[in-house]
């Protein structure tokens, strides 16, 4: 009795001890790792139980992005907010929102970045968009061998765009009040659904080792894909299609990363160069060619004053037998869907972000005081993007796998105006621009921002001396690139 007794008030007290303040540890030594200020952290008093490994925190540094190997996910360019990692590893956020290039999506993302401060990461996503698919997304990694220096990660994702094309499939019918107003509030913004119905699963595994004395990553991966395609709308009317498809994808990619988490912002330069070779297997349309894609991307961020800051980024790609979107988010802002694709670019991107608001939240809802104040900082930003891409209409579209009608997207350059430039073998050369504006709603202490961008197509607005069609309106919850 007297044993049970005093085991009892043991594992009594551990649990007081688990759940009790303690004021007097110091946690200071985490800013040795992570680059902001005690001053700027309003987790600076948390209770040292919350803190992870030494190691975790040290390399947080190389764990900002959250990698899908998923291209409908991937386009969204979600990280971590790396300041409030050491005492939280849990990612909670929304992603997506509207844009006349991509319509309205919406999706919930959760991260585990280290279980039970064992580091092995687990991720779960889903979303809705209406130009692409209904999906859920899975996946697993552990980056703490070899010193850190490797990290082993695999995942899955199961998709539809079967709801997406049955809403193609009446978008003109006004057969109910509903799906008449349904219908005609999208029809005004010009927002169509995915015109392909399809569903399919993807399956990845992948090895990432950080170079010694280079601190370069090389990122190894494989991937499986299957798709079995149903109908799709083409010109107008519904074609049968019934094609399974199998596929293979070896992507290499080399990331020199030496961007680094402030209190806002990263701040740096990140130089990432991939390559992916997409093996035919015989089965379906997708597997019945060899294709290739490579891309090089630079993209910098400074801190000018403050938290006055300038964005900057340089892609370029060249690719084999299929073409990508370069439209809207994250490329090139002010051109809907379809409008600019290609199987070569070279693209730029500058942004320059002035702080309008840096406030300080001191309590919640419930009145109760923060010990540190939550801050936000609201800017203004301008930008501008430009480029050239070369296209060819016999070319797939990565990712959707089809090309669109041609009479079914309203492009800057139509054939009958004759303002494009022939390269022959059916190859065509188009010159993008775009300039705009947006605000910036930035939480210091969040994994998210609000972002709500207009930006004007000012190629076609040259061209063809009508601004009538030639802006986009874009609401997000995540970086532009």
């Amino acid at each position: 009795m007297k044993r049970f007794f005093f085991t009892a008030l043991f594992l009594i007290s551990s649990l007081l001890y688990a759940f009790c303040e303690d004021e007097t540890a110091d946690p200071s030594w985490v800013y040795e790792y992570v680059s902001i200020d005690p001053s700027d952290d309003m987790y600076f008093s948390t209770k040292p139980k919350h803190l992870q490994s030494e190691a975790y925190i040290r390399n947080l540094r190389w764990r900002r992005h959250i990698e899908f190997n998923n291209g409908s996910l991937d386009r969204f360019r979600l990280t971590q907010n790396t300041a409030i990692m050491p005492f939280y590893p849990f990612v909670y956020m929304p992603y997506g929102g509207f844009s006349l290039a991509h319509g309205g999506e919406l999706g919930f993302l959760t991260r585990f970045d280290s279980i039970n401060n064992s580091e092995v990461g687990l991720t779960v996503a889903s979303h809705y968009s209406q130009n692409d698919v209904l999906q859920h997304y899975m996946g697993v990694e552990y980056p703490a061998l070899l010193n850190h220096r490797m990290r082993l990660f695999g995942g899955s994702t199961i998709y539809t765009s079967a709801p997406q094309y049955e809403s193609l499939r009446y978008y003109d019918d006004e057969s109910s009040f509903l799906i008449k107003a349904f219908n005609k509030i999208w029809s005004m913004v010009r927002v169509r659904f995915n015109d392909v119905s399809y569903t399919g699963t993807e399956h990845y595994f992948g090895v990432d080792y950080r170079i010694p004395l280079i601190d370069v990553n090389s990122v190894t991966q494989m991937k499986i894909g299957y798709r079995y395609v149903f109908n799709r709308m083409f010109d107008g009317e519904e074609l049968t299609v019934n094609d399974h498809n199998l596929w293979l994808v070896l992507r290499q990619d080399f990331v020199w990363d030496k961007m680094r988490q402030t209190s806002t912002i990263p701040v740096g330069n990140e130089i990432r160069a991939r390559f992916d070779f997409i093996i035919p297997t015989g089965l379906g349309m997708f597997g019945s060619d060899f294709r290739f894609k490579f891309s090089v991307e630079d993209q910098f961020n400074k801190k000018i004053y403050k938290e006055f800051y300038l964005s900057a980024r340089l892609f370029a790609s060249v690719n084999y037998n299929v073409s990508d979107n370069f439209s809207g988010e994250p490329f090139m802002r002010g051109y809907k869907g379809n409008e600019l694709v290609g199987w070569a670019s070279i693209l730029a991107n500058v942004e320059g972000n002035i702080p309008l608001v840096n406030a300080d939240i001191t309590s919640s809802v419930s009145e109760k005081t923060f010990r540190t104040p939550a801050k936000l900082i609201l800017y203004l930003a301008f930008f501008a993007d430009f480029g050239v891409v070369f296209d060819n209409f016999d070319y797939p579209i990565d990712n959707t796998w089809y090309r669109p009608a041609r009479n079914s997207v309203k492009n800057s350059f139509e054939r009958d105006r004759l303002v494009y430039l022939s390269v022959g073998n059916g190859n065509y050369f188009w010159p993008a621009g775009s300039l705009g504006f947006g605000i910036k709603l930035m939480p210091k202490f969040l994994h998210f921002l609000a972002r709500l961008d207009v930006a004007f197509n000012m190629t076609k607005s040259i061209i063809y001396q009508d601004v009538s069609d030639a802006f986009e309106i874009s609401l997000s919850f995540s970086q532009a690139w």
